[in-house]
């Protein structure tokens, strides 16, 4: 079939051809950076008032009033990969409530809105934690509480919104500030840098960044989600939220770990950061990514975080396990803590915070072991101890593969639980040995590990042997008065068994003799048996100061 144009249409045609050609670039370019756009980070503010949009009141019989807001949509359209958001406003003791949904009908349930536990203040006032939402929810509501015995509140709320938009780039890692010739050989694990996770360039460093002389590392959890496929954008809402809702310089943290292990620069090393309530001078803050309120770390997590830990400690000659002061503080805080130790904060949860003896032991292991998290010797296990008299420690050890090219180091340590020291090489097919190298009224800790051609097992168990205090006294001394179990978990049994009656007294001091508690009893026989409790007492060593009218014993015990 012939198809026939005019000439006017075919002029008209080629114009439009001309200009295709034209500004066919310049088109393809607008989408592009069109794309792009819908791929980058998003940021908005809603300021939002109780007058215009309460849908209901709810009366309750407690005398509470709950305030219900109108169905509220989310400013930020193409929200990807999640929407993250925070909540300022002036009230102190409001408790907030907020749910979203898809279509504005079905709604998700209500989830409480927490304050943020980080020092600084806000212009509001009150700030939320960083809380995340799905990308597909676009309405929101929030309602709050008031007794009905005052006038409603006004409530004026700020909802910072942020869509960090889907990771594109292909990350990368750096091995900046590795460790040459020392004699701790731990190297810096491999990280990403900011242009890795923040490939947009959206989130800057703090311009004017003050060095820090590190003596502690504070180890935090983001409390935050703990299911991600893209954890860069988790990293650059804690930056959003840190730096656009506190108003803080740059991410508080020094360095990030997300649950596959992978560590991502924050502030960065030797810089001070925004994490230790206001006293942030002499520590760097390293940040679990996710909620371990309930759950523990992944193991990949918690590996990647010792081996941080074991560079960070080589990289300024501390001691996980050392107790050092910290001044800002004023407390004396091991050289790895967790944030609760030195703030009024559940961080770095409940679940994770019980592990921080493994922790620490572990970072030291790795760095004792040469840098391996998985020694290929075989361990010595079921290290026990026993006091033989005065005079000596008997040990006692199992070890499965004897053989002559493996030695058995056994070290010890003195009143406190770390720099140990080696005191004995032995061979490998030996499971027992006797230290008569000791003395009264100390504590010896012991652990065991094997040895051949350079490399290093892993360490057993650990004993604790307390020779207590053996005095001249021949009322008081360590045939006449016992203190069990010891080490002490909670309660303990104290028992004086001599002809004295009358008033028994114990002060509780800390190793440097400040009195921590009193306690008293009425000895009315030969033998006095009474319990006490050390379970509001923090793990450690204590002194325990014994009064018997003019005679006196001090002991010590141990707190686990």
């Amino acid at each position: 079939m012939a198809v026939f144009h005019s000439k006017k249409k075919i002029q008209t045609s080629s114009i439009k051809l001309g200009i295709m050609r034209t500004f066919l670039p310049f088109f393809c370019s607008l989408l592009s950076a069109t794309f792009l756009l819908a791929q980058a980070p998003q940021r908005a503010v809603l300021l939002l008032n109780q007058a215009d949009q309460i849908q209901k009141i709810s009366k309750l019989k407690d005398a509470r009033i709950i305030y219900r807001s109108t169905s509220q949509v989310v400013p930020i359209e193409k929200v990807t990969p999640f929407l993250a958001y925070s909540i300022t406003h002036e009230l102190e003791d409001l408790e907030l409530w907020i749910r979203f949904s898809e279509n504005g009908e079905n709604w998700k349930d209500w989830e409480k809105v927490k304050k943020d536990i980080h020092e600084g203040e806000v212009e509001e006032g009150w700030v939320s934690e960083l809380m995340f939402a799905r990308k597909k929810d676009r309405f929101f509501q929030y309602q709050w509480e008031n007794s009905m015995k005052k006038q409603a509140t006004l409530l004026q709320l700020k909802i910072h919104f942020y869509s960090p938009g889907k990771t594109t780039k292909n990350t990368n890692t750096s091995n900046r500030n590795q460790l040459e010739n020392r004699s701790c050989p731990c190297e810096q694990p491999a990280f990403e840098e900011r242009e890795d996770w923040c490939p947009s360039g959206d989130c800057p460093k703090d311009s004017t960044p003050a060095a820090n002389t590190v003596t502690h590392l504070i180890v935090h959890h983001s409390a935050g989600v703990n299911v991600a496929n893209d954890w860069s954008a988790v990293v650059r809402s804690i930056w959003d939220f840190h730096v656009n809702t506190r108003g803080w310089d740059d991410v508080g943290y020094n360095w990030l770990v997300d649950p596959n292990g992978v560590i991502y620069e924050g502030r960065g090393t030797n810089l001070i950061g925004a994490h230790f309530c206001g006293r942030n001078t002499n520590t760097e803050g390293i940040c679990l990514l996710g909620d371990f309120t309930n759950i523990t770390p992944t193991e990949e997590a918690f590996n990647k975080l010792v081996q941080f830990l074991a560079w960070k400690s080589c990289d300024r000659d501390l001691y996980p396990i050392d107790r050092v002061r910290h001044a800002p503080s004023g407390k004396n805080l091991l050289q790895v803590s967790g944030h609760r130790d030195g703030c009024a904060t559940a961080c770095p949860g409940n679940s994770f915070y019980p592990l921080f003896d493994n922790l620490r032991e572990a970072t030291v292991e790795y760095i004792d072991n040469n840098c391996s998290i998985s020694p290929l010797l075989p361990t010595p296990y079921a290290l026990t101890d026993s006091l033989v008299g005065t005079e000596k420690i008997q040990l006692n050890w199992a070890f499965d593969t004897p053989s002559s090219n493996i030695k058995l180091s056994l070290e010890r340590s003195d009143n406190e639980d770390f720099r140990y020291e080696e005191i004995a090489r032995l061979d490998s097919d030996i499971n027992t040995y006797e230290d008569s190298d000791i003395e009264i009224n100390q504590l010896y800790y012991y652990r065991l590990r094997a040895l051949s051609n350079g490399e290093a097992s892993a360490y057993s168990n650990k004993v604790i042997v307390n020779t207590n205090v053996v005095g001249l006294n021949q009322y008081l001394n360590s045939s006449t008065v016992q203190i069990y179990p010891n080490p002490i978990q909670g309660v303990a049994t104290l028992s004086i068994q001599n002809e004295i009656r009358g008033e028994v007294a114990i002060e509780i001091q800390d190793v440097v003799g400040r009195r921590i508690q009193q306690l008293q009893w009425n000895k009315t026989q030969e033998l006095l048996e009474a319990n006490f409790s050390l379970s509001n007492l923090a793990k450690g060593l204590y002194l325990l100061q014994i009064r018997q009218g003019e005679h006196q014993l001090t002991m010590r015990v141990i707190k686990e």
